[in-house]
């Protein structure tokens, strides 16, 4: 049996150049600057959800004789309000996945 012996040789021996600061302090602001984005967008979302209860509660739990109408109208009001805080929170979502995410990783990477 003529066995052979195998040994673990490295293909490349390369070393990755060394970081530079500004390519991690860009992808800092990126992350920052996406992060200030998905904010707004969290808190607009946020503000729209609240309208949107306010408007059912003042619509719909105020003894008047229109009650029928108004908490049909405010029940209207509150899905159109709630539909946009639904896109405004998935633009924040996607604002984090876009852009936060890519800019702590090239942060800590630094890769572009």
């Amino acid at each position: 049996m003529g066995g052979r012996t195998c040994y673990w040789t490295p293909s490349s021996t390369t070393q990755k150049k060394p970081c530079s600061a500004t390519k991690r302090i860009a992808g800092t602001l990126k992350a920052l600057n996406g992060l200030g984005d998905a904010a707004t967008s969290f808190a607009l979302a946020g503000i729209h959800y609240f309208a949107a209860g306010t408007l059912v509660g003042a619509g719909c739990l105020e003894p008047t004789p229109f009650e029928p109408a108004t908490c049909v109208a405010a029940g209207f009001g509150a899905a159109s309000l709630t539909a946009g805080g639904t896109v405004l929170g998935g633009l924040g979502v996607l604002q984090v996945k876009e852009e936060v995410i890519p800019g702590v990783e090239q942060a800590i990477n630094c890769e572009p």
